[in-house]
C-alpha cells in the first residue's frame, strides 16, 4: 500500500470561493480546479491499495466492517 496525502481546498465556484467538503490530493483537484488553494492544516494521509491482492483484501475488509472477528 502507499500512503497519499489528502486536503480541503479552496475552489472559485460560481464566482465565490469556497471550502470543499470532501479532502482531495493535489493531482485530483488540480484538474477540475487548477486556482485551487490547500489548506494545509486540514492534511490527512491515507493508505492506498496498489496490487490486486491489497484491493482485493482492501474490498473484503470493507465489506466485512474493516475489522477481523475473533
Amino acid at each position: 500500500m502507499k500512503q497519499v496525502d489528502v486536503y480541503f481546498w479552496q475552489i472559485q465556484w460560481a464566482g465565490r470561493w469556497m471550502t470543499t467538503f470532501t479532502r482531495f490530493t493535489e493531482e485530483a483537484i488540480k484538474r477540475e480546479h487548477p486556482e485551487a488553494v490547500r489548506i494545509d492544516d486540514s492534511v490527512q494521509a491515507r493508505m492506498v491499495p496498489e496490487t490486486p491482492m491489497e484491493k482485493v483484501f482492501s474490498h473484503v475488509k470493507s465489506v466485512s466492517g474493516g475489522g477481523y472477528q475473533t
